[in-house]
């Protein structure tokens, strides 16, 4: 139990400091994603689709760079594309 509160309290720490410095948070997120520059493939309401990871906007979400322009991902799955070279 004292495992567990000790988690509880650290997960509320960072949930209160990210309510406080949402901008830190996003450059924190921004320097950690791994799927940017890279070739990724996500599935959007009309099919899979492929892009290259430009990084992150200012809501979150992902931006990516596909045949037909730039969409933003909001939710769901992206998967690098890994190739054989």
């Amino acid at each position: 139990f004292d495992l567990l509160a000790g988690l509880v309290g650290s997960i509320l720490e960072v949930i209160s400091e990210a309510d406080r410095d949402e901008t830190q948070l996003l450059m924190d997120f921004r320097q950690r994603c791994l799927l940017t520059g890279q070739q990724i493939e996500f599935q959007t309401n009309e099919g899979q689709a492929s892009g290259v990871c430009l990084g992150l906007n200012e809501s979150g979400k992902l931006r990516v760079l596909g045949a037909s322009g730039e969409v933003e991902i909001e939710s769901g799955e992206a998967n690098l594309i890994r190739t054989v070279g």
